[in-house]
Order: structure tokens, then sequence, then C-alpha cells
């Protein structure tokens, strides 16, 4: 009997995902991993129930105890309870009202666009602006130099797509200049909104090429392009701020980000690591590597042609494509490779 040479034409699309990225997603509640490792060892399930039924007996004696001390007295004991509750809830209180402007801060800043705009009038609107200038072959590095202008001629001769470049930012003592997408916003109310995706991605990708994937994979996932907002550096954050000072913690804000957001999506140009620009640059691998840590959901979105190129590829050459080289990663800022 002859061997059948074995393809990925006998595997579904999300077959071919799980072989690149394992059998399922990661991430997740942490009492949900727990949950796992017990089916997987009867032993190790029965001590947890034991510990976690003992915790529950300590907690309903301290709860019996505190209700004791409160109904011996009569009022005087409950007088007294209650003004410990208040003095124990006003540090907590205090600190409530300390984080909230931090808070607000972040929930601005994790604001993302929808899927619909960016594909459909964000695409219009760069070709209005730029005519033949901007084609398939531009990328987002093209695209920062287009807007804002090489590095040591910057914001010169800015284009003020959306009216970015005049609208006042708040942030930055009334100055004019702030994100394209707080400029979308004070425009298309629907447009943006609490993001729901972080992007992943990087600036060497064709713009179209790359608002086809984001298009392609709502499409595929049946999700509702306008209901379903991407946040993506380039749009999202103040590239005035970002671009022109060298003192932007990235780590701590794109970590914090990526945290409120609550799942990633890794456009991936490539499905052959050594080939692919993503896992060339280290921003990419260091959201990949933050999100794992923080058991954070990721997905997978790979470009078309490079979907077409895996759909005839063995199983075998998967097992060599996969292979990341995370230490050859490098970021333009030296800075941030540090």
């Amino acid at each position: 009997v002859k061997r059948r040479r074995a393809s990925t034409k006998d595997l579904s699309w999300p077959s071919c995902l799980a072989l690149l990225f394992g059998a399922g997603k990661r991430g997740g509640p942490p009492e949900e991993r727990d949950l796992d490792a017990r089916s997987r060892d009867p032993e190790e399930g029965r001590r947890t129930e034991e510990t976690q039924g003992g915790q529950q007996k300590d907690k309903s004696k301290a709860t019996s105890a505190t209700t004791d001390a409160v109904t011996t007295d009569g009022c005087t004991s409950t007088e007294e309870h209650q003004t410990t509750s208040v003095t124990e809830e006003e540090p907590e209180a205090a600190a409530a009202k300390l984080e909230a402007p931090a808070m607000e801060k972040l929930r601005r800043r994790a604001k993302g666009i929808s899927v619909e705009f960016m594909v459909r009038k964000l695409d219009q609107e760069l070709t209005k602006v730029f005519g033949d200038d901007y084609n398939e072959t531009t990328t987002f590095v093209d695209l920062e130099v287009m807007l804002w202008g090489r590095q040591g001629e910057r914001f010169k001769n800015t284009v003020d797509l959306f009216g970015h470049a005049t609208m006042r930012n708040s942030e930055r003592d009334d100055n004019p200049g702030v994100s394209i997408c707080t400029a979308v916003e004070s425009q298309f109310k629907d447009a943006v909104s609490d993001a729901t995706l972080f992007i992943s991605w990087t600036w060497r990708y064709p713009v179209k090429k790359f608002l086809r994937t984001l298009e392609e994979y709502c499409l595929e996932h049946k999700k509702d392009m306008k209901s379903t907002f991407v946040w993506i550096c380039f749009f999202c954050n103040d590239q005035f701020q970002w671009l022109s000072s060298d003192v932007n913690d990235g780590v701590d804000a794109f970590g914090s980000v990526l945290k409120h957001i609550g799942k990633v999506l890794c456009v991936v140009d490539d499905y052959v690591a050594a080939r692919a620009i993503y896992f060339s640059r280290l921003w990419t691998v260091f959201e990949v590597f933050t999100a794992s840590k923080q058991g954070i959901e990721v997905d997978l979105a790979l470009m078309l042609d490079s979907r077409e190129q895996l759909m005839e590829s063995t199983v075998r050459s998967l097992q060599d494509a996969i292979v990341v080289d995370v230490m050859s990663a490098e970021a333009t800022n030296k800075e941030d490779a540090r």
C-alpha cells in the first residue's frame, strides 16, 4: 500500500491554524486553567477541593464570630462594628479616587476604529488625499512620511487627515495635533468606541493589503465590521507625541492597553516564520509574549496570498516553517530593543 503524501489540502483552515499555534487557544481565567489541570490529574483535583473546602470553613467561622460579636452587646456593639467598617473602607475609597483619572485616561487611549470605517471611509479618504501615490505597494512606513514628514523634517508639512493635525489636544496644553482616532471620533461618532481587538502587526505592511486582511478576518469569523473596533497604534496613538519624543515608555503603554482590551489579533504576513516580517520585529514578539504571560486570548489573521500558499503546503513543510528565531528580531529604535 502506497503511503499517501500528507497535505494541508486535507485539512480545514482552522486545522491548519491548530498546527501553527497548537491545538487550542491559550489564556482564559486562572480558574479555567486549574479545572483543566484537575481533569487531567484526579489526585490533584482531590487536593484542590480539600484546600478550597478548608478555606470555606475558615471563612464561615470568621463570619460567625463577627456576627456574634455584633449581637452580644446590642446597639453599642453594632455601632462600633459599623464604625470599624467605615474606617476600613476609607483607604479603598481614597485609592479608587486616585486611580479614577488614570483609568479614564487608559480608557480614552484604548479606543478603537471600526473595521467598517477603515476598509471603506479611510481607504477612500487616503486615495482622495494622495491620489496615485497611495497604491498597493504603499506601506505604513511610507504613509508615515506622507502624513507627518521624514525624520528631521517631522510635522513641517503635515497632511491634515480628518483634521487630526489642527484639532487641539487637551493633554498637551491645547497644542494642535491629536491621534487620527480622536479626530475620526469628533466627526464620525459611530466609527469609534472601546476597542474589541488589539492588533499586533508591523508598519512595514502594505496598507491596502492590511485592511483587506482585517475585512477578511471579520467575514470569516462572522463579526460585524461596524461593531468590531480595532486598536492600531498608527491610528490610535498620538503620533505628534510619539514621533517627536524619545521618552515614551512603550512597554508600559502598550502593555496596559493590551491588557485593558483583553484580546489580541496577530496579523501575520507569511506563514513561514523565517520569511515573515512579523517575526522579525521585536515589538510584535513582545506583544505576543505579553499576551501569553497575562493569559490574554490570541487569534491569528494570515494575509491572503500567504494563506493560499499555506493551503498548498505539506504538513512536513509546516513543521519547518513555524520555527521562530526570537533572538534575531529587531527594533527600529535601539532604546526599544534595550
